[in-house]
């Protein structure tokens, strides 16, 4: 299925099975959920949602939505840019040069995990695996996690790290 909120706002949970942590952040209404899901080896969601308000929700099914996408040039268009703006933006990740400080490591791996560039993430890790993660060690994550905290880009709490806007990140 294809689904579009066109009113709303969900929170969406994505976690993986080789790294122990869970990214959660918040996306206003209108979104269209997962599109690149629809078609290709793999048709699961890759996240979990759930609505945090009232919500209104479109949801085509598959052979409807390849009706429409035959049918409606503008559907398609929009489709086609919608998956190429995906494809782009996870290419553009790839081809970043590898960061060189703690922090910029830090800012790429919670931007890489948001669908939605805005608003606030909640990245629930523990510090040694994010250390892990990032190939750096605790205290060095640590200090730098400390002074993005005295800058008001994060809140800490065990096992947390709440980023209030990842614009300002």
């Amino acid at each position: 299925d294809l689904l579009f909120l066109s009113n709303g706002e969900i929170t969406r949970t994505y976690s993986h099975q080789e790294v122990p942590f869970k990214f959660t952040e918040t996306i206003k209404a209108p979104f269209v959920i997962e599109p690149e899901s629809l078609f290709g080896l793999t048709l699961e969601y890759k996240a979990t949602y759930h609505t945090d308000t009232e919500c209104d929700v479109l949801i085509m099914k598959k052979g409807d939505v390849i009706h429409t996408l035959m049918a409606n040039d503008i559907f398609r268009i929009n489709y086609l840019n919608s998956l190429s703006n995906i494809i782009q933006s996870q290419e553009d990740r790839l081809l970043q040069k590898d960061a060189e400080s703690v922090r910029s490591k830090i800012c790429r791996l919670i931007k890489n995990l948001s669908m939605n560039p805005t608003g606030e993430k909640l990245l629930e890790i523990k510090m040694i695996d994010l250390a892990d993660h990032l190939s750096e060690t605790r205290l060095n994550v640590s200090r730098k996690l400390n002074d993005m905290v005295n800058e008001g880009l994060v809140v800490l709490h065990r096992k947390e790290i709440l980023i209030p806007e990842l614009g300002n990140l």
